[in-house]
């Protein structure tokens, strides 16, 4: 098999850089305490629903980034030992 794989690292950059910069503009965009007056069960169990929605977003988009972060060095390590592997079979011809 002499079939190549190729791996375009700026290609791959600009979508995990656009993927960052989305992920970082996610907002929850609740209210945040303008209940008035009213205090019904519902109100106080809404509050709290926001609440949690606004902890799994922040978790959701620090997991993005995270994993955006490994991808690239994933890709840049391949890259690397790609260029090694390359050198070493240059070497030996």
């Amino acid at each position: 098999m002499s079939e190549e794989i190729k791996i375009a690292h700026e290609p791959i950059q600009k979508t995990i850089t656009k993927l960052e910069m989305i992920t970082q503009q996610l907002s929850s965009d609740v209210t945040n305490g303008h209940v008035g007056d009213n205090t019904l069960d519902m109100t106080t169990k809404l509050e709290e629903l926001n609440y949690l929605l606004e902890g799994v977003l922040a978790s959701y988009q620090a997991i993005l980034l995270e994993h955006s972060k490994s991808t690239m060095d994933a890709v840049d390590q391949f890259i690397e030992s790609e260029q090694s592997i390359a050198s070493s079979i240059q070497f030996i011809k």
